[in-house]
């Protein structure tokens, strides 16, 4: 919960200090990321497993992001059929919601103190997903947005592009982000059949620029490095061979933090840990 509430708290003071003043083109572009930005960040909140001692913490959490949600919806409303969303009513839901957020965010930090820390240790934290037969280190500021069919991290904010280029080139809005996933191998399975179906699969993320061999948890591996024809965004694809099971490990960036993004997501595949946890 303390990246996920971290980054939420990040996303509505960015909109908070930008929206004085902000024309309703502003405005509308400073609710169209933060909603994306906790949509995601609420699917989050949702998948997250709670103790019971922390329920009641939690489900204000909840609450408030329902609430400031609420509000980046009437905004909406209110440009589109006014063309201004300064009310003295919206204005008070504003700051209303805001500081939900805060004091939903101070309680579970408070509730989660009396049983042990919230805040994740500097140096990341591990996680384990039995159905991938995979585990890693995240980052200790990055939030896990899915650990089901498949494996999703979404990056701090100070690797976050605060516009809606930022939200990346598929429909999953991770942002800057990792993604993994997990296939068994098929008769006459090889590495290099496989990456080069991936790249064809995601064609929508760009032309290959490079490609190097590695190896992941000392599996045989291989990265691609896809870049659209604008060259705003970079994904880096690693596809590796382990077992039974063939594994796609996924980087969307910005080009703005490419150099950023490549040592982190080298940070990672470094902790990665195939087969079962």
């Amino acid at each position: 919960m303390g990246p996920i509430m971290s980054a939420a708290q990040w996303w509505v003071s960015h909109t908070q200090d930008g929206w004085p003043g902000a024309t309703a083109r502003g405005q509308a572009d400073l609710v169209l990321v933060e909603s994306t930005r906790l949509g995601v960040l609420c699917t989050a909140t949702s998948a997250v497993d709670i103790d019971y001692e922390l329920g009641g913490a939690h489900l204000e959490w909840v609450e408030a992001l329902t609430k400031r949600q609420a509000w980046a919806s009437e905004v909406a409303n209110s440009l589109s059929c006014c063309g201004r969303a300064d009310s003295p009513e919206l204005e008070a839901l504003r700051r209303s919601a805001a500081d939900a957020m805060s004091a939903a965010a101070t309680k579970v930090q408070d509730a989660a103190a009396r049983y042990g820390p919230l805040a994740t240790a500097a140096s990341g934290y591990r996680i384990s997903n039995e159905r991938l037969e995979l585990s890693l280190m995240a980052p200790s500021a990055w939030a896990v947005a899915r650990n089901d069919t498949q494996m999703a991290l979404i990056a701090d904010p100070s690797l976050q592009l605060q516009k809606a280029e930022g939200f990346g080139l598929d429909e999953s809005n991770l942002g800057t982000g990792v993604r993994i996933r997990r296939l068994r191998k098929s008769g006459g399975w090889t590495l290099e059949g496989a990456v080069d179906q991936a790249k064809s699969a995601l064609a929508n993320l760009g032309s290959e620029r490079t490609r190097r061999a590695l190896t992941v948890d000392g599996a045989p591996a291989t990265e691609l490095l896809l870049v659209p024809p604008d060259e705003k965004w970079v994904t880096r694809l690693v596809v590796a061979g382990a077992g039974d099971s063939a594994y796609f490990i996924e980087m969307g960036c910005p080009k703005t933090f490419d150099d950023a993004c490549a040592s982190r997501f080298q940070e990672i595949l470094e902790g990665v840990q195939l087969g079962e946890p």
